[in-house]
């Protein structure tokens, strides 16, 4: 078995999926992870900054965590622009960041500041968690960009994408609430077209 897979027994299934292995993903406190081209990821660390991942789950620190990278919580790629996407959980700042393939590995340029997302709660460590990028033409002509609220109150918000003018926050129903007691990620499936 290749290095950081591991042997989980028979498979697994939850909603039509099949676990076939696990990695063991060398980030100290991975907050959330995006996939790049060739089966790389870069992963979100809240401690220390942004790691690139390959997919045997072996990381090294791409960009060092500092003032405008900090308290990172979700993350996700821009196909169209060539670069990641970063939400930082206090204050809701969205930074982009370019990224490049140097040597077969993956570099991240200088921080870019693209504003900031509602502040809809006041309860500390509770904010903006995870972040999809969803490309032009699946909810309309334009990109856009879903981001979750952890708590205090739990929604999901819909915005205008690279703009962040807010589209839509949307207040999970009751069931919801109970069934996500945290909600800390989400993702866009471009194959399908489904998100989670």
């Amino acid at each position: 078995m290749a290095r950081g897979v591991r042997d989980v027994g028979p498979p697994q299934k939850a909603r039509g999926l099949t676990q076939r292995s696990r990695v063991a993903l060398g980030v100290p406190n991975a907050s959330g992870l995006a996939a790049l081209p060739g089966g790389a990821f870069l992963v979100v660390d809240d401690d220390h900054g942004i790691y690139h991942a390959d997919a045997s789950g072996k990381a090294r620190l791409a960009h060092a965590k500092s003032v405008r990278l900090g308290d990172l919580e979700g993350i996700a790629f821009d196909a169209a622009r060539g670069r990641v996407v970063v939400v930082c959980e206090e204050g809701g700042a969205v930074v982009a960041l370019l990224v490049k393939k140097q040597r077969g590995a993956f570099a991240l340029g200088a921080p870019a500041k693209l504003g900031r997302l509602p502040a809809i709660g006041r309860a500390h460590n509770k904010g903006w968690e995870g972040i999809a990028w969803v490309p032009a033409g699946v909810f309309g002509p334009h990109e856009t960009l879903l981001a979750v609220h952890e708590g205090k109150p739990k929604r999901l918000g819909v915005f205008a994408y690279p703009e962040l003018e807010t589209r839509a926050l949307c207040e999970l129903p009751a069931a919801g609430k109970k069934a996500l007691c945290d909600l800390s990620d989400v993702a866009f499936e471009s194959g399908t077209g489904r998100g989670s």
